[in-house]
């Protein structure tokens, strides 16, 4: 059968488009459109500061652009606040370890129920949470007056000290940046406190070793303030003879990857009141009037909300009342309002 001319051009263009039509079906099938969904919103974090009401809704903040994080999103997981000792049997084994042997409960204004157990000159005190630990062994004895610098270990000899210590009585370190400790010379005096920093090596008498907690090399702050999470006092031949430590708890499952503040977010929010003052380098009296910051970083905080999420530091200084503070510090929720509820 014989076409016309135009109508076969017609029958090879539809041709060429059925099979284009069938070639795409058939490369596409398997792809199924991804539909991205917002994560849920977080509780904002609850920064706790006993006692501390001081207002930043009149606050001149000045925060450079330049000193701002360029991180545009991070994780939020969920947190478990465990505490040191399941229950007073772990407690008190622990407190055999170090040769404390006497026991009593006692009661303080801001802890509650304390247990407390004491051997001669030596104490380890732990609230009923377990949620921190303070251990101090006869540093106000003789011994540590007589003793020579040449008898304290080196500060590295004291961080591997440290470090056994923590292996040794099964402490979970798997966010302790034990390889960025900060380490301090202390020198022993009669008077409160018995041991305090000194620059002398020959005048030393203990050395002090801290460690703080990070997750992905953000370190992790508790919401009192940015004290390290464990610090260990120790003496001649290598004894722990003081030990402070908060709760280290543990971190969970990812609940999200979050938007943060950009810097005018960042203001905005601490103009409306949303900072909290954590530190001044003297007791505070009045209102932030003024505040200049000098360094801005991430950290993440351990909250009451059961989550552990990242918040703004920032370090500068300022006027509140009528004094001037050489160092403020202040705590900024980091992820973008409209993700916290």
């Amino acid at each position: 059968m014989n076409l016309p001319k135009t109508r076969k051009i017609i029958l090879l263009i539809g041709t060429i488009l059925i099979v284009g039509l069938v070639f795409y079906v058939f490369v596409n099938r398997e792809k199924v459109p991804q539909i991205t969904e917002a994560a849920p919103p977080v509780p904002k974090p609850i920064i706790e500061i006993p006692g501390n009401d001081i207002s930043t809704l009149s606050t001149r903040f000045s925060i450079s652009e330049s000193l701002f994080p360029t991180v545009k999103k991070l994780s939020v997981y969920s947190w478990e606040d465990t505490p040191i000792f399941s229950n007073f049997s772990e407690a008190a084994a622990f407190a055999a370890s170090l040769d404390l042997k006497d026991y009593q409960a006692v009661k303080d204004v801001f802890d509650g129920e304390i247990y407390l157990f004491t051997q001669d000159s030596a104490g380890l005190s732990t609230p009923k949470s377990f949620a921190q630990l303070s251990y101090l062994d006869g540093v106000r004895e003789g011994s540590y007056v007589q003793s020579s610098s040449a008898s304290i270990p080196s500060k590295e000899e004291a961080v591997e000290e440290a470090k056994k210590f923590i292996d040794k009585n099964g402490f979970d370190s798997s966010l302790l940046s034990v390889n960025e400790a900060t380490l301090n010379y202390l020198q022993y005096q009669k008077s409160e406190p018995p041991l305090f920093p000194t620059n002398s090596k020959d005048e030393a008498r203990a050395v002090q070793v801290e460690f703080q907690m990070a997750i992905n090399n953000y370190p992790i702050y508790a919401a009192l303030s940015r004290e390290y999470a464990m610090q260990f006092v120790i003496g001649p031949a290598g004894k722990v003879i003081g030990l402070k430590m908060r709760n280290l708890g543990k971190v969970g499952e990812v609940l999200g990857e979050y938007p943060l503040k950009n810097r005018q977010e960042a203001v905005a929010a601490l103009e409306a009141g949303e900072g909290k003052l954590v530190f001044t380098n003297d007791i505070p009296l009045g209102d932030l009037k003024e505040f200049t910051a000098t360094k801005v970083y991430l950290a993440y905080l351990q909250s009451k909300e059961e989550t552990l999420q990242p918040i703004f530091v920032l370090e500068g200084f300022g006027v509140v009342g009528e004094s001037k503070m050489d160092k403020v510090i202040l705590y900024l929720p980091a992820i973008a309002d409209k993700y916290l509820q």
